[in-house]
């Protein structure tokens, strides 16, 4: 299994910001077909006082149409 890393550089202003996106990411990730998940996230905290995230996943598989 290939994994990817994506890395978000200041993708937030503040940690709520980044909470808020987490709650609609789960929420919308509930609904995603099970080829498509992560392994593991990771919070940068940038030097501008930002915040960041990494991000690591599979390859997502061929979906069989």
């Amino acid at each position: 299994m290939n994994t990817y890393v994506i890395l978000r550089r200041d993708g937030w202003g503040t940690a709520d910001d980044l909470q808020l996106a987490a709650e609609r990411s789960t929420a919308a990730g509930e609904e995603m077909p099970a080829e498509v998940r992560w392994i593991r996230s990771y919070v940068l905290e940038e030097a501008t006082g930002s915040v960041g995230t990494v991000c690591v996943r599979p390859d997502p598989e061929p979906v069989a149409t």
